[in-house]
């Protein structure tokens, strides 16, 4: 039993039930809520067809609601098989930075939604075939089409923020256009607290990313 999210146990919002019993369950319940239910029906029917284990969207954030998509390249096994939501409240220090990048920026978590360019775990072994690998980008083609869908379900998404170059290159493959783009670090424990080419720690670019989205719906 290992706390790895201190800003979401502070808050009362941990997913982890080994940490925080029932706290899985009661964010499920919420996954009928207006701002969530359609992108939950959305993540079922995508489930069914590509056989995929698909991690939910988090009612806590904006949903349909959102002016800003926070996008990694994919969930792994954290969002997709623990929590089951792709949340900052996961217990994990690449949510916890990204909490952190919220506040610090000024971008209320209820006016964003997060997602992956890749909404299942590319490398997951249970469908992965035996001895084969599957590679992001193949996967970024794959799920094209999923994306766009996941962008008309949420209408009024002004600013698309870029989670570390392998979310750059996936969205590449997907670029639909016609939203202001912003590129971050991966918030993940080794990359947050490098040092950048340009000499700025890796967190303060992050934080600087959060800011300028959230400058940009303010206008």
């Amino acid at each position: 039993m290992i706390l790895r999210n201190k800003i979401a146990a502070q808050a009362g919002l941990l997913l982890d039930d080994e940490v925080a019993p029932g706290s899985i369950a009661e964010r499920r319940d919420r996954l009928t809520e207006p701002h969530v239910r359609d992108l939950e029906d959305w993540v079922q029917d995508l489930t069914s067809r590509t056989g995929e284990a698909i991690p939910s969207f988090d009612p806590r954030s904006g949903g349909v609601r959102s002016s800003v998509l926070v996008l990694r390249e994919e969930p792994r096994c954290l969002a997709g098989e623990k929590s089951g939501f792709v949340s900052i409240d996961n217990n994990d220090l690449a949510a916890q930075h990204t909490s952190i990048a919220h506040g610090s920026g000024g971008l209320d978590y209820g006016q964003t939604v997060h997602w992956n360019v890749v909404p299942w775990w590319v490398q997951n072994p249970e469908t992965t075939p035996v001895g084969g690998r599957r590679t992001l980008l193949a996967q970024a083609r794959r799920a094209r089409q999923d994306l766009l869908d996941v962008l008309d379900l949420l209408p009024g998404i002004r600013v698309v923020v870029l989670l570390g170059k392998q979310t750059e290159r996936a969205w590449s493959v997907v670029d639909p256009g016609g939203y202001d783009v912003v590129t971050a670090p991966h918030p993940s424990p080794l990359a947050w607290h490098q040092m950048s080419v340009s000499g700025v720690r890796n967190s303060a670019l992050t934080i600087n990313a959060f800011s300028r989205a959230a400058a940009t719906i303010a206008d």
